[in-house]
This record gives C-alpha cells, sequence and structure tokens, in this order.
C-alpha cells in the first residue's frame, strides 16, 4: 500500500485523481497539424504528455475538427494566416458542442459527458517562453506579419514597413 492510500483522504484523493478528475480536460497547449480556412477548423496535437501514476508516459492523439479563434463578430473578423506548426491554447468545453457547430443558436448536447478531448477549442497565440514575440517594445501596438509591420506610437505616430519601404503618418 502507498503512502497516498495508507489514509481515508489520501485513498479518496487517489481514487478521485485516478478516476474522475484524469478524464476531466480543462486546458492545455497544442499544435496545428492542419486547418481548414472557411470553417476555421483544425486537427490539433496536444503538446503535453499524459503522465500514468507508474512514470509511463503516452502522447495524447492528434485532435480533429478543432475550431479555432480568432477576433471575429457576425460582419467583421481579424483573420489570422494560421499554418502547420502555429502553437494554440487548447480550451475544453464543460458541454458537448457538436451540435452547436453545426448549427449555432440553442442547441441540445449529444452526450452528457463533460469536459471532453473531443470537445476543444483552439485558441491562436500561445507560445512557449523560448520562442520570443516578433515586437519591438511594450508601448506601442504593432501588427507584424513576416518582414511588415504597422506601429502606432503612443503618440500617435504611425509607420507602416514592408522591409523596403517605410512610410510615416
Amino acid at each position: 500500500m502507498s503512502n497516498q492510500t495508507k489514509t481515508f483522504a489520501g485513498a479518496f484523493s487517489y481514487l478521485f485523481r485516478k478516476y474522475c478528475a484524469e478524464e476531466i480536460y480543462t486546458a492545455m497547449p497544442g499544435e496545428i497539424t492542419k486547418y481548414d480556412i472557411l470553417s476555421q477548423k483544425s486537427d490539433v496535437k496536444p503538446l503535453i504528455k499524459r503522465l500514468y501514476d507508474d512514470g509511463t508516459e503516452t502522447d495524447y492523439p492528434v485532435i480533429p475538427d478543432v475550431p479555432v479563434m480568432m477576433p471575429r463578430t457576425s460582419d467583421s473578423m481579424i483573420k489570422l494566416p494560421v499554418k502547420k506548426g502555429d502553437k494554440v491554447l487548447l480550451v475544453f468545453s464543460k458541454m458537448d458542442l457538436d451540435n452547436w457547430l453545426l448549427s449555432g443558436g440553442i442547441s441540445s448536447e449529444k452526450t452528457t459527458a463533460k469536459f471532453q478531448i473531443v470537445d476543444a477549442i483552439a485558441i491562436l497565440g500561445l507560445y512557449p517562453f523560448n520562442m520570443k514575440a516578433p515586437v519591438s517594445n511594450n508601448n506601442d501596438l504593432e501588427i507584424v506579419y513576416k518582414n511588415s509591420k504597422i506601429k502606432i506610437e503612443e503618440s500617435g505616430k504611425v509607420d507602416i514597413n514592408n522591409g523596403n519601404l517605410t512610410v510615416e503618418l
């Protein structure tokens, strides 16, 4: 008997983790493996391995048909160029999303399962600390795409630079 199961509290904690909490997904980093621009759905590989009590690890499978979130309203959108290898934060819905994703509006759940790995939503922009952001400072608004940048400074000055030409407004 392990030290963690010698007391009632320890045994309860172990059983809860083993049979309840292990299958409740909340959030983890992931990486885009495939992306469809029109439906905004992707296949995403979770980037944390699953650790078992015996110390072994396994990879999570690629999660198919994950909606990718971008700033958007019913008639406007800021579209980012998503590509294979881009990093995301996977957030797992409490409710089954299948019917809502297909129809929108108020929908019924297909299952009563909660926080399942198949009910993931990808939010672009979660990167590890060793992959530095392509920005120049923390005071200005910057939109960066490859070698091009639009920078709006605190003073109101606007710089547009495409690597070959700079326009200041």
